[in-house]
C-alpha cells in the first residue's frame, strides 16, 4: 500500500495556516521539528514606518484543531490571594463567563509547569469549522488555576481546560494581549 497521509496532518496544517492569516503579517511563525509539545514559535515585529524591528518577544504555541467545539458557562467565584491560600472553590459565584472546554494530554500543562513564568507557552485551540483560533497562555493557567487549586495532575492522563471565549484571534485587541 503507497503512503498516505492522516486526516490529523491536514488538521495540523489547516490550524497553523489559519493562525498565520489571523496573526499580523510582520510577525514570523516558525515551526518546530521534532514537536515536543510545542508546535511552533512566534517572533513579534512592530511596525515602525518601512522597517518592522523584532521586539525580542516570543511566544511558543502548542497548537490543536477541532471541528466541533463543547462551549459553555462557567461561575467565576471570588476568592482570596492565591499566593496565599488554597483556591477552595467554595466563594460565592460573581459573575459568569462564557468558555470552551477542551481536553490536553496533562504532559502539556507539565511542559508549562516547567518552562516557567519567563517562557509563555500558549494554547491555541483552532476551530476549523468557523475559522476561529482561541488561546489561553498555559503557563498562566497552571500558576493562577491549577497550583492554586492544588490539582494533583500526577493521577490523570488528561485535563479539560477551560479556555474564555473571549480570547480569539479575530478579536483586534487579541495581538496587544498577547504582546
Amino acid at each position: 500500500m503507497a503512503k498516505s497521509r492522516h486526516v490529523n496532518h491536514l488538521k495540523e496544517d489547516d490550524s497553523e495556516a489559519l493562525v498565520a492569516k489571523l496573526l499580523p503579517n510582520e510577525w514570523v511563525i516558525r515551526k518546530l521539528h521534532p514537536d515536543y509539545g510545542v508546535d511552533v514559535s512566534i517572533e513579534v515585529f512592530e511596525g515602525q514606518g518601512q522597517q518592522f524591528p523584532t521586539m525580542g518577544e516570543f511566544l511558543f504555541v502548542q497548537l490543536k484543531s477541532t471541528t466541533s467545539l463543547n462551549s459553555g458557562v462557567e461561575p467565576i467565584k471570588s476568592r482570596q490571594n492565591v499566593e496565599k491560600v488554597l483556591d477552595t472553590q467554595d466563594g460565592i459565584a460573581e459573575h459568569e463567563l462564557d468558555v470552551i472546554r477542551f481536553v490536553v494530554d496533562t504532559d502539556t500543562i507539565d511542559n508549562a509547569r516547567l518552562m516557567g513564568p519567563s517562557t509563555p507557552l500558549m494554547l491555541f485551540v483552532c476551530d476549523l469549522s468557523v475559522g476561529e483560533v482561541y488561546f489561553v497562555c498555559l503557563t498562566d493557567y497552571y500558576d493562577k488555576i491549577i497550583e492554586p487549586r492544588g490539582i494533583d495532575l500526577s493521577g490523570q492522563k488528561t485535563i479539560t481546560l477551560l479556555v474564555p471565549a473571549a480570547n480569539k484571534l479575530t478579536d483586534p485587541r487579541s495581538v496587544q494581549v498577547m504582546r
